[in-house]
């Protein structure tokens, strides 16, 4: 299983693990644009406006939303709906994900730790 532990990680995978029309390229678009956005350091949640997925997926506004509802009725995606002048809070739920990818992959987080003697830092699995 592949482990993802950061924004590349997650972004690579789903470039490289959707094949074979499981998912349309509309929502693929939008989930790479989704995925450019979410932190590790929030749960894996990300803030993009509506015009910032439109702008990376080079889609229309309401082929945008489209996909979007579409990616929500797979599971694909969780999303609260952020009040006026507020963009949604999107997240990426890698369990629903690994249905349609051609390898499985789950969230790692981790924690930097200094050694402060020696100014050293090591990764330390939660």
């Amino acid at each position: 299983m592949k482990e993802i532990r950061t924004q590349f990680d997650l972004t690579n995978h789903i470039l490289t693990s959707l094949r074979g029309g499981k998912i349309g390229h509309y929502e693929k678009s939008v989930l790479l644009a989704i995925s450019c956005h979410v932190n590790p350091d929030n749960e894996w949640k990300g803030w993009p406006s509506a015009e910032t997925i439109m702008d990376i997926a080079v889609m229309s506004r309401s082929s945008v939303f489209r996909s979007l509802n579409e990616l929500k009725e797979m599971g694909v995606i969780e999303y609260v709906k952020g009040k006026t002048n507020v963009p949604n809070k999107y997240k990426v739920v890698l369990e629903k994900l690994n249905n349609f990818t051609e390898e499985k992959a789950c969230y790692v987080i981790s924690r930097v730790k200094t050694d402060s003697r020696w100014g050293d830092s090591t990764e330390e699995p939660f």
